[in-house]
C-alpha cells in the first residue's frame, strides 16, 4: 500500500508543477513552503515538514508515514526609476525622459510553486522527494522608458526548477544526515531595444537559452540539550552551459542585426543554511544565517557563432562582479492549540550587487523582510498560509565621482535612483499524512 502511495504522489507532483515552472519570478527564492515563510525563512533547524527537503533534509527523519506538501507563492514586487540623467546628454531625445521623471516597473505577479513528498522507510531511514523554483527573476519595464537600451531594459526573466532526491539516515538518537543529487533546469530570456541612431528604429534584441544540469545537497541536524535543535543544509553551485539564440525584431540587415545562435556558461550560485531553534512548551524559536555564494556570479559572456553589429558586440555582455552573501532570519511559532499556530519573523539581507552594477534587472540594494503566518491542523490535513513584506534600500545607477553608467551602443549615460523597491508575498501549502 505504502509503495503504491508514494509512486502514485510521485506522478501527481509532476503534473501539478508542469504547467506553472514558466510563471517562477524572483532570483535568490526563499520561499519555499508557507509555514518557513510565515517566520522569515528561519526554518534550517526546525525542518519538521515535508518542505524540510528544501530547508534541511536531514529533518525529515522526524516526519511519520508518508507525508505530501503542494504549495505556492505570489510575489508581487514594485519599483521606480528617478532620473537624474542630463538633458544635455540626449539633444535629439533618444531616451524620451527628462531629468527628473519618474517610471514605474511594469506590474506582474510571479508564480513560484513547490511539491514535496516524504516518507520513512524505517526507524533511522527516511525518503524525500522536493521540487521548487530557488532562483528566478522576472523584471518587465515599459518600452519607451530610458533605460531601454540596457541589457534587460524591457524585460529580464530567468526560471529555475530543480528535482531533488534525498535520503535522511539516523545513526544516532541525536543526529541525522542527509544527502541528494540536484537535477536544475535553467532558462533566460534578456531583451532590450537596439540604439541605432534613429536610422532604423529601435529593434528588440533578444537573447535566450537554456539548459539541464547537476549539483548535489547535503545537511544535518543535532538534537541538543535542553530543548535545542542544530540545523546546517548545504546546497552546490550548478554550472550551465547554455545554447541559444539571439534574435532581432526586426532584422536589420545594414547594420548586421541578425539572429543567430550563441553559447554562454553560466553558474548558479551555492548556498548553505545555519540554524538553532530552541522549544519551550508551546512557543519555538529560531535563528539562521544564510550564505550565498554570489562571486559565482560574475558574467554573462555569449559567444556568437556569427558576427552581430557593426563592431561585433551587441551590447549583450554583462559583467556583474558581485561578492558572496549573508542573510540573518529570526522567526518564531505559538502553538495556540491542537488546530492553531500563529507565526511572525523578521529578516535582513545583504545585496551581492556592487555599485558599479547596479541594474534594472535587480533594482534593490539590501532588504528587511517582516513576516506573519498561520498553520491550520485537522486530522490529517495541515493548511499554512503566510505573507511577507521585502522592503529593499533605494540604489543609484552612475557612480559619484567617476564616469556614469553608459548604455550599450547607446547615446550618453544614464543616471538615476531606483527606489520604492519592495515585494508583497503571499505563500499557501495544503499538507496531507497517509
Amino acid at each position: 500500500m505504502k509503495k503504491c502511495c508514494f509512486a502514485g504522489w510521485i506522478a501527481v507532483l509532476s503534473v501539478f508543477l508542469l504547467p506553472l515552472v514558466a510563471f517562477a519570478g524572483g532570483f535568490a527564492v526563499n520561499e519555499q513552503g508557507a509555514k518557513a515563510t510565515g517566520m522569515a525563512n528561519a526554518f534550517a533547524a526546525q525542518a519538521d515538514d515535508p518542505t524540510a527537503v528544501y530547508f534541511n533534509p536531514a529533518g525529515i527523519v522526524q516526519l511519520e508515514g508518508t507525508q505530501v506538501s503542494i504549495g505556492t507563492s505570489f510575489v508581487y514586487p514594485q519599483a521606480k526609476f528617478q532620473s537624474s540623467t542630463p538633458a544635455a546628454s540626449d539633444p535629439f531625445g533618444f531616451r524620451g525622459t527628462s531629468e527628473g521623471d519618474t517610471t514605474n516597473m511594469d506590474d506582474k505577479v510571479a508564480v513560484v510553486p513547490n511539491a514535496y513528498l516524504t516518507q520513512k522507510i524505517n526507524d533511522h531511514v527516511s525518503f524525500g522527494l522536493g521540487t521548487f523554483s530557488n532562483f528566478g527573476l522576472e523584471t518587465n519595464w515599459p518600452n519607451d522608458w530610458e533605460g531601454r537600451f540596457m541589457v534587460g531594459g524591457t524585460k529580464a526573466e530567468l526560471i529555475t526548477l530543480s528535482v531533488n532526491p534525498v535520503l535522511a539516515v539516523k545513526p544516532h538518537e541525536r543526529v541525522s544526515l542527509s544527502v541528494g543529487p540536484v537535477m536544475q533546469y535553467i532558462d533566460f530570456d534578456l531583451r532590450r531595444k537596439t540604439f541605432t541612431g534613429g536610422a532604423f528604429g529601435e529593434p528588440e534584441a533578444k537573447f535566450s537559452g537554456d539548459d539541464v544540469d547537476w549539483g548535489w545537497n547535503a545537511a544535518l541536524m543535532i538534537w541538543l540539550p535542553a530543548n535545542f535543535k542544530f540545523g546546517a543544509s548545504y546546497r552546490s553551485q550548478v554550472g550551465h552551459s547554455i545554447n541559444g539564440k539571439l534574435d532581432f525584431s526586426p532584422q536589420v540587415q545594414a547594420i548586421n542585426l541578425t539572429n543567430t545562435t550563441l553559447h554562454a556558461s553560466i553558474k548558479t550560485p551555492a548556498n548553505a543554511y545555519l540554524g538553532l531553534a530552541w522549544t519551550h512548551g508551546p512557543l519555538t524559536l529560531e535563528f539562521d544565517a544564510q550564505w550565498t555564494d554570489w562571486s559565482s556570479w560574475n558574467e554573462l559572456a555569449p559567444k556568437f557563432n556569427k558576427p552581430v553589429g557593426p563592431t561585433n558586440a551587441t551590447g549583450l555582455v554583462v559583467e556583474e562582479d558581485w561578492h558572496d552573501a549573508w542573510g540573518y532570519r529570526f522567526g518564531a511559532q505559538y502553538a495556540v492549540n491542537q488546530y492553531l499556530d500563529v507565526r511572525a519573523g523578521v529578516a535582513y539581507d545583504e545585496s551581492p550587487i556592487p555599485r558599479k552594477s547596479v541594474s534594472c534587472r535587480i533594482p534593490g540594494g539590501d532588504r528587511w523582510i517582516y513576516a506573519v503566518g498561520f498553520g491550520g491542523h485537522y486530522q490529517a490535513f495541515t493548511a499554512d498560509i503566510a505573507y511577507q513584506y521585502v522592503d529593499a534600500q533605494s540604489t543609484k545607477l552612475g557612480r559619484e565621482g567617476e564616469d556614469p553608467v553608459y548604455d550599450a551602443a547607446a547615446a550618453g549615460p544614464l543616471e538615476g535612483k531606483f527606489k520604492d523597491v519592495d515585494a508583497h508575498i503571499f505563500a499557501l501549502n495544503l499538507s496531507y499524512t497517509f
